[in-house]
């Protein structure tokens, strides 16, 4: 059985501490390594030395944004590649896991898919809960059927058709990791979780205690801490009232609140601690015991808004309910 060669091809844009990264982790399961540098400032060329053992495996060509990929195109033919070998294409911060190839090959069996990155954010200990489409992946043969196939990928990754056969879950995005964005040091603060609560610009992290597969070599990246080490009580406030809560005694009350007549999610922010929401609630039972659905169903919702005040480990979350006795809970243990 002959072997299906895999090509890695990345948009490169500067970022030389996870290019260094890239190419250890792949370098066992990856035969060539295409750089399309759009960094036009000769910084790789510069710094050639941290990246020439893996020489042998490189093809570094200068292109700009608007021929990226047909350039990708262009150097992976000129491998003279077999109808079955494989090309990734992705940024350079989306590194797809090639430890297990068998899903790969039976996907390219009907058309390109998409990997649908796992997003870490800052640092490796959190991930976004929502994935991240991330690298297109074909091979020779679907080239070859589809001569528009490189003006699609881009449009592949906002599709919302794409389901199923067009998607793999695989591998890993992290953003936010690096010092090559010029603009970090001076705007880190807008890129660390803020301090006053706010919503809207909140990412909705997860701490995963190492229970979500790792790069081999993830110690190579660059690590931003996030989060804090003090202490921060928060309370849930839902259908209860504010007016006999110590309001000195937390750091964040958030009050929720319910209507089954309510087309949108209404949000107030009352004051530097204090925020208000209206959540919808559904008048039929969509799960459980009748009686006691729109209870469930609150505390669920109520739960799903935990996300907002950004809870750490050592916090402490009070839930009120219909103005009975606190319930206590762990910042991350929901």
């Amino acid at each position: 059985m002959k072997k299906i060669k895999f090509f890695d091809s990345i948009c490169f844009r500067g970022e030389l501490e996870f290019l260094i990264f890239r190419l250890t982790e792949l370098d066992p399961y990856v035969d060539n390594f295409i750089i399309a540098d759009l960094s036009q400032d000769g910084l790789l060329k510069s710094r050639w030395d941290l990246i020439e053992k893996w020489e042998s495996k490189i093809t570094h060509i200068l292109v700009n944004e608007e021929n990226c990929y047909e350039s990708i195109k262009y150097e992976f033919m000129k491998h003279k590649p077999m109808f079955e070998d494989v090309l990734l294409i992705s940024n350079t911060n989306e590194v797809p896991n090639l430890r297990d190839k068998e899903p790969f090959y039976e996907k390219l069996n009907f058309k390109p898919f998409l990997i649908e990155h796992r997003n870490f954010i800052w640092n490796y200990e959190y991930v976004d809960v929502i994935p991240s489409r991330g690298t297109s992946v074909i091979n020779l043969s679907l080239i070859i059927q589809n001569k528009n196939l490189f003006n699609n990928l881009v449009n592949l990754k906002s599709s919302l058709n794409l389901i199923g056969d067009g998607i793999l879950s695989n591998g890993w995005k992290f953003s936010n990791f690096g010092e090559y964005d010029p603009k970090y040091q001076t705007n880190i603060k807008e890129l660390l979780p803020p301090d006053e609560i706010d919503p809207v610009r909140t990412y909705p992290l997860i701490k995963h205690n190492n229970k979500i597969e790792l790069p081999d070599n993830i110690n190579l990246l660059p690590y931003f801490k996030i989060g804090r080490n003090e202490i921060k009580r928060h309370l849930f406030l839902v259908e209860s009232d504010l007016e006999f809560v110590n309001q000195n005694y937390y750091d964040t009350i958030t009050i929720i609140n319910f209507n089954s007549n309510l087309k949108e999610v209404l949000y107030e922010k009352v004051s530097e601690k204090i925020t208000k929401s209206v959540l919808y609630l559904p008048n039929i039972v969509l799960y459980g015991d009748p009686e006691t659905f729109q209870d469930e169903y609150m505390l669920n919702e109520t739960k799903r808004m935990f996300s907002v005040v950004f809870p750490q480990e050592q916090d402490v979350i009070e839930l009120i309910y219909k103005n009975e006795k606190p319930l206590v809970l762990g910042g991350v243990s929901y």
